[in-house]
């Protein structure tokens, strides 16, 4: 019997963020005037209907997913989110004056 071999190397990802910018979803909705922000990024498809954020929007740096308790996912937005969310949401009359922290 012929042994096949493969020279693919598989490899995972870790990435480990320093969490202490990032602010919740509801944090950044309030701060951008949005009261109701997470719908809006239901609605737009950034976020899943668990609240979990696409695979894609976790990949390109806009949240992250941290355990805050055995078994209980929280979704954080990153300094590169809260930039990205205020552009596509804060309303254009208000943007030179807001501050994301």
């Amino acid at each position: 019997m012929n042994e096949i071999k493969s020279n693919k190397q598989i490899y995972m990802r870790e990435r480990v963020i320093n969490v202490s910018s990032c602010s919740t979803i509801e944090a950044v909705g309030a701060v951008i005037g949005q009261p109701r922000l997470s719908t809006h990024l239901a609605d737009d498809g950034l976020i899943l209907a668990t609240g979990l954020p696409h695979q894609h929007y976790i990949d390109t740096g806009y949240f992250a997913v941290v355990e805050d308790a055995p078994g209980r996912l929280q979704v954080l937005v990153t300094q590169r989110g809260k930039i990205e969310l205020a552009r596509r949401y804060l309303p254009a009359r208000t943007r030179a004056g807001a501050t994301l922290q």
